[in-house]
């Protein structure tokens, strides 16, 4: 579940692919750091840090005193005003494909969608929502806001059914509406209040599969997500502190080789063949049984790398 404060990849109207991530107070001066750490191969993508100011919602209270995450929902048309779309995504998420790829998907939209998430579960049955919520929430399962597109041109546009007045309400002046309604009942933030949202718009999401979004309930009680077992996990989900601790070692495995991982060194010796030795080491668990589902996104990657800077291209010209 999301938590924490939440990073953005943003598209300009330019078709400059960035990042332009809304920080709080305390953890800007540590994000400037650790862009700077990463060196110039990284620098260029970084074309803003916002730090985050107090946001009104109403007369008297900011909507950053609920989450963080609220925080940075409320704010984004105000500091993001000439941003067309937005990846908004949780800080636990590691993108094992280009993150180029994703963009592709905001093409997938119909006339009426303006933002796409994955499912929370792909088993209703044994899924949070299904069984605990007590508010509303998108479809049979809910939806996982750690991974979310969103097209603030529309956003900014739609007037939203609610359920407090008969009439559509724009979304800055929705949302603290809406906490107020639900408050008692929310337990996972800003992740709540958007399952809440889409449950009385749904012709508004459009909803991708678990590969964009793939966390431990994929796999720790065996293997639900059909499309990474075919294609490969496009972005991790490292949910729960899975990261941090032993409960599921080969989500910790990919976040540390890829925290280790020398920018511009060879992936192979660098990257794929640590990895590889360290999944050999979480075969104990329902996860680390299924290692080629985090390797092969990363093989693609590998191999395209090596088909742009090693293979030499013959031209017609050539005699041999």
């Amino acid at each position: 579940m999301p938590g924490g404060v939440l990073e953005g990849v943003l598209k300009q109207k330019s078709r400059h692919t960035g990042m332009q991530v809304p920080l709080a107070h305390a953890r800007h001066d540590d994000s400037r750091s650790g862009g700077r750490a990463w060196g110039s191969a990284c620098e260029a993508h970084f074309s803003a840090v916002h730090r985050l100011t107090r946001f009104w919602c109403g007369e008297s209270r900011a909507l950053s005193v609920l989450s963080p995450g609220f925080e940075v929902l409320g704010v984004l048309w105000v500091i993001l005003k000439d941003v067309d779309s937005l990846l908004y995504v949780d800080t636990d998420v590691l993108f094992l494909r280009p993150v180029d790829d994703i963009w592709k998907l905001l093409g997938q939209f119909n006339s009426t969608q303006l933002a796409a998430m994955a499912p929370e579960h792909e088993v209703p049955k044994i899924g949070w929502y299904s069984r605990f919520a007590r508010h509303p929430f998108y479809g049979p399962a809910g939806v996982n806001s750690g991974v979310m597109l969103m097209n603030l041109t529309r956003i900014r546009s739609t007037q939203f059914k609610n359920s407090m007045i008969p009439t559509g309400l724009a979304w800055e002046n929705m949302l603290y509406p809406l906490y107020q309604k639900y408050k008692n009942a929310i337990t996972w933030g800003d992740q709540d209040l958007l399952n809440i949202i889409f449950y009385f718009n749904p012709e508004c999401l459009y909803v991708f599969p678990c590969q964009w979004n793939y966390r431990p309930d994929h796999c720790m009680y065996g293997s639900n997500c059909k499309e990474a077992e075919r294609e490969g996990v496009s972005v991790l989900h490292g949910n729960r502190g899975v990261y941090h601790d032993d409960k599921q070692p080969s989500f910790r495995a990919l976040y540390e080789a890829i925290r280790d991982f020398p920018f511009q060194d060879n992936l192979f010796q660098s990257m794929y063949y640590p990895l590889q030795l360290k999944f050999l080491e979480t075969v104990h668990t329902l996860c680390g049984r299924i290692p080629q589902v985090f390797l092969k996104q990363i093989e693609k990657t590998m191999r395209r790398a090596y088909e742009k800077h090693v293979i030499i291209h013959v031209g017609p010209n050539h005699r041999r």
